[in-house]
């Protein structure tokens, strides 16, 4: 096969979708296309994060699914919104949407009908495909990145200066350069100094800049200052679109913030985000994973618990149950805990409101005060049904004292590391899907 084209996906998450979504990442990957997906999850919606990846695809494919239900866009407005969003991008596309869905939101030139229910049936298909391989390869370059920097805009005065502290330590934590960008209102900004940016921080205030880095689709992380005595300000229209709204999503335009611990708090989940690794399918195998866990009765969440020394074995975990479409709580690759709020006790209330509990046993797991107490919080709402419990050993003699019996789990030491992902997401899966107790 070509080398691969980093393709963002846009497609539906329903079960009932799941063998449309199959059948043509088939047709798109023999063609040499690997899409990238943002998985669902009861995370909030972040926009600059998919602006991120939109900028870093070579091109944009939409899977879009008939819906009756759905007002004026007749499929996801969600959907649409991604549409959009590549337009703006100016990314080589492709629309390949059911029949009935309302068509005239999308180009026909770069459209595909296929007859509701038959993927089959996509007319000239393959020729489409052709078309958008030769117009994004020129485009396909690698997805690896190191961090670079980050331009922040905020107004003049004591309250924006400390705030631009607050964001210069989130953004230097996080391991970002930290530039001030300075511009001149009613002046066209240096684009060759913009677009060297992986990304910009900006007060909407700053409406010349904000403006200029929109049309030029630069990720942009933008914020609304409010002091709780007005109606917060709207965003000029150019900034609105229809679809985000309906899909709920039109909240995320704007981080809205009255004081510095709350803006802190919010910039960190979002670059969080921002930094996690891309959801791009390395293999065929990959895809057709993830297409079929959207298939799942449940869809978690499920807690990972390990002890600091298993990080690395947890982050190719957490990778794993990415590409598998599996919602996990870890608390450093997957950590939805908001700064400034008591660690222990939110990290408990994460494990209260999981389906499952994955705890990784070692020697070191049990000399942690904090996974003991995990493990021993997990027993008791095993005990009352409020969730299961998947044990995995990864190295001799970490059974702990008293408890070998009742820790009868999956065994898996020695084992090569794909060996041991697949089990454990091989279980989760099937948990999920069926409900079946395993291990």
């Amino acid at each position: 096969m070509d080398a691969v084209i980093p393709t963002y996906l846009s497609h539906s998450y329903r079960p009932e979708d799941r063998e449309i979504n199959q059948h043509f990442w088939d047709s798109f990957w023999d063609a040499g296309f690997a899409f990238t997906v943002d998985p669902k999850s009861p995370e909030h919606l972040s926009i600059p994060h998919l602006e991120l990846m939109m900028q870093r695809s070579a091109c944009f494919v939409a899977l879009v699914p008939h819906r009756p239900e759905q007002e004026r866009y007749r499929t996801s407005p969600y959907i649409v919104f991604e549409h959009n969003m590549a337009v703006r991008a100016r990314k080589p596309l492709l629309v390949v949407a059911e029949s009935q869905v309302a068509g005239h939101f999308f180009d026909q030139n770069r459209l595909s009908v296929f007859r509701q229910g038959d993927p089959t049936t996509a007319p000239n298909l393959l020729h489409r495909i052709q078309e958008l391989k030769e117009q994004s390869t020129p485009g396909a370059q690698s997805t690896d990145h190191v961090l670079g920097s980050v331009g922040v805009v905020l107004p003049a005065g004591q309250m924006y200066d400390r705030a631009g502290l607050a964001i210069h330590d989130v953004l230097d934590a996080a391991g970002y350069k930290v530039e001030r960008f300075h511009y001149t209102a009613g002046r066209a900004p240096d684009f060759s100094q913009v677009d060297r940016h992986d990304f910009f921080v900006i007060d909407i205030h700053a409406q010349d800049m904000l403006s200029g880095l929109y049309y030029r689709f630069v990720p942009t992380i933008r914020l609304g200052h409010h002091d709780g005595s007005v109606p917060l300000a709207l965003l000029p229209a150019m900034f609105r679109d229809d679809a985000l709204e309906r899909a709920g999503g039109s909240r995320q335009n704007v981080m809205w913030w009255s004081h510095e611990t709350e803006l802190v708090a919010q910039l960190q989940v979002v670059v969080d985000k921002m930094q996690r690794p891309r959801r791009q399918f390395r293999t065929h195998d990959e895809g057709a994973k993830y297409f079929h866990s959207l298939g799942r009765a449940l869809q978690g969440p499920v807690f990972i618990s390990n002890a600091n020394e298993q990080n690395d074995f947890a982050r190719s975990l957490s990778r794993a149950l990415d590409l598998n479409n599996i919602a996990f709580f870890h608390y450093r690759y997957k950590n939805s805990i908001p700064m400034g709020t008591v660690w222990e006790g939110q990290l408990l209330e994460r494990v209260r409101a999981s389906r499952l509990f994955v705890p990784l046993l070692t020697a070191d797991y049990w000399r942690s005060d904090l996974c003991r107490q995990e493990f021993r919080l997990a027993q008791q709402l095993e005990r009352e049904n409020s969730l299961r419990i998947y044990k995995y050993f990864l190295e001799d003699g970490a059974e702990m004292e008293g408890q070998t019996e009742r820790l009868q789990g999956g065994d898996l030491v020695g084992r090569p590391l794909e060996e041991q992902l697949r089990r454990i997401v091989g279980d989760i899966d099937r948990f999920l899907t069926l409900g079946e107790r395993v291990g």
